[in-house]
This record gives C-alpha cells, sequence and structure tokens, in this order.
C-alpha cells in the first residue's frame, strides 16, 4: 500500500537533519557517478546497454550551483539550468522552463533533497540506512521529471557530526526492472571547498547548437 503523505517522524527524521547538516555547511567537495541501464533502447545497437558518468568537482549550497568535470566534459549546474562548455570552447545552455527548487539528477542538491522530501521510511540494514523513497513526491523536485514506471530506493551515510557522506539513489522500472538508473553523490571537505561558482559570460541554447551546420562542411 502506498504511504501518502509526510514520512513517519521516527523514520525519517535523522535523515532530513543529516541532510540539513549537510546544507548549512555551505559548500562541499563533490564526486557524482551516474550509471544508466536501458538494455530495452539499445536492441538496435544505436545505444549501449549501459553507460557511466563520473564527475568531481563542487556544490555551492548557497547560490544553488555545482561546477563538475570529468576526463572530457565541464559542467556549471544553476538549479534546473545546466551549461555545458563544448570541445570548441562554446557553453551551451539547457534552460527550459527554470523553477526554483529544482534539480537535474547530476546536481549534488539533488540526491539530498530526494532523499529528504521523498524519503517514506528508513530502516538500518548495517551501516548504511536503505531509504523507502516516495516517487511522486522524488519527482516533484526533479527536472525534467521521473518515468512514472520507476520505483526508488536509496542507501546513505552519515559522518561523524551527523551530515550526509554519502547517497546513493537507485530507480529501476517496476515493468522492466533491468531499466534502471543510479545516482551516487559523496561529500568531502565541507566549508572547505572553493565555493565562489560563476556563470558564463555568455551562452548558446544547446539545441540550436547541436542544429546549427558545422563550419567545416
Amino acid at each position: 500500500m502506498t504511504v501518502d503523505g509526510p514520512a513517519p517522524q521516527s523514520e525519517c527524521a535523522h535523515i532530513a537533519a543529516g541532510v540539513a547538516r549537510t546544507v548549512a555547511e555551505g559548500s562541499a567537495e563533490v564526486a557524482v557517478l551516474l550509471e544508466y541501464s536501458f538494455p530495452g533502447e539499445a536492441a538496435d545497437d544505436t545505444l549501449p546497454a549501459e553507460m557511466s558518468s563520473q564527475y568531481r568537482g563542487v556544490v555551492d549550497f548557497r547560490s544553488d550551483r555545482a561546477s563538475l568535470t570529468d576526463a572530457s566534459t565541464v559542467l556549471i549546474l544553476d538549479g534546473s539550468v545546466t551549461y555545458q562548455k563544448m570541445p570548441d570552447g562554446v557553453w551551451t545552455h539547457t534552460r527550459h522552463a527554470q523553477r526554483a527548487g529544482h534539480w537535474t539528477p547530476t546536481h549534488p542538491r539533488w540526491a539530498l533533497e530526494v532523499l529528504r522530501q521523498g524519503c517514506r521510511s528508513a530502516a538500518p540494514d548495517g551501516e548504511p540506512d536503505v531509504v523507502d523513497l516516495d516517487r511522486d513526491r522524488a519527482a516533484a523536485v526533479t527536472h525534467p521529471g521521473l518515468n512514472p514506471d520507476w520505483q526508488l530506493r536509496a542507501r546513505t551515510a552519515f559522518d561523524d557530526n551527523g551530515r550526509v557522506c554519502r547517497v546513493e539513489i537507485m530507480m529501476a522500472g517496476f515493468a522492466s526492472p533491468d531499466t534502471s538508473m543510479r545516482t551516487t553523490v559523496e561529500f568531502t571537505r565541507f566549508e572547505h571547498a572553493a565555493a565562489q561558482i560563476d556563470l558564463p559570460l555568455e551562452s548558446v541554447d544547446l539545441a540550436g547548437y547541436l542544429d546549427a551546420p558545422s563550419l567545416e562542411q
């Protein structure tokens, strides 16, 4: 039976308190791992069955921004807006309809808010807590939304100061359990990270950039 309304205080209070302590630190260094599995969509070999991206950087909770990089990508996340530096040096953006309180799954704040706002129950499973998440409440903070077939769970770990140091959000289809997405975020060096994250002075819409004819043609 689906449980509606606020999460049980006795089960989720320490989750909410841990998220609040984490955000109150102001900034942190982060490692973000995104893993996808879409075997049905990869049947025609146009997409790999499994994909992953691993980023490192810093999140500034005060400005709601994060700066992340991997081996070939530079991202600046401003709430629900994603800026990406392309290989030719051009910054692109995906603005859509920017709304406060919404984040993409790449933004470190997303995992924390899904944990805090989506918690329905939390039970210790050794070390870390296993958290059952409400899909509708998680979708309400996710840009651009979540697949209605997905079921969500999380695992969390806290440091000695009660802050979230690791959160793993697991999403899998009910009708197609082989389709899944996993976001894992680790938080370290609270308040010691360089927190000033400036937005690009100029950027172009990603869709327009991709549709533009190549200069080499």
